[in-house]
């Protein structure tokens, strides 16, 4: 931007640009015959971002301008990552908040009389009650994260049928809501336990 032109000085042009654009959005390197520091002083002022007294070099001016658009990119990439930080810490706090609501919610269930296990949609097994673990003979260790379908089949020493696992899925899908009839499973100690699915 040359500070001398003809109908608006190049003072005004910076500061009309920078009411619209930031240092960091759009640099601007001031050309100036003028080397008073007051001159200069003006010029970071009003929001210039570089100068070159003329006469310049043109390896000079490529230099300075290539170094600018560096900076620019400098700039989008400390904002990119503070942006990042600031989702990160976000979501640790909803994690937090989720672990929270998670082992109360556990503890509550773990007060239930009855043995209960949680199942996600992709059929893998996300929560057993004590009740559970204790009817069959299982730590929840072992039984997170594995296939209900897989586990059914291991306990009740059989696989199940095609029926039966058709309307397993469709319950995983929420597509039926019933019964799907008693399954006979097996516990670590060989004890047979009639289970409604």
């Amino acid at each position: 931007l040359d500070l001398m032109m003809p109908r608006m000085a190049g003072y005004d042009v910076c500061r009309w640009l920078r009411q619209r654009y930031s240092a960091s959005e759009l640099p601007v390197i001031m050309l100036t015959a003028k080397t008073g520091s007051a001159d200069l002083v003006q010029g970071f002022a009003e929001g210039v971002n570089d100068y070159l007294v003329k006469p310049f070099i043109k390896d000079e001016l490529i230099a300075r301008v290539v170094l600018q658009l560096k900076l620019k990119q400098s700039y989008l990439t400390l904002r990119e990552n503070m942006s990042l930080r600031h989702e990160l810490a976000e979501r640790k706090q909803s994690e937090r908040e989720l672990r929270v609501m998670q082992r109360q919610l556990s503890s509550m269930l773990d007060s239930i009389d009855e043995a209960l296990l949680a199942v996600n949609e992709s059929g893998e097994i996300t929560f057993c009650n004590r009740v559970f673990e204790k009817l069959s003979g299982r730590p929840a260790d072992d039984l997170l994260g594995k296939p209900f379908l897989h586990l059914v089949s291991e306990l009740s020493g059989n696989q199940l049928s095609e029926d039966q696992q058709g309307a397993i899925r469709q319950c995983f899908d929420g597509k039926i809501h019933q019964s799907i009839g008693l399954v006979k499973l097996t516990r670590s100690g060989g004890d047979a336990l009639p289970v409604n699915v």
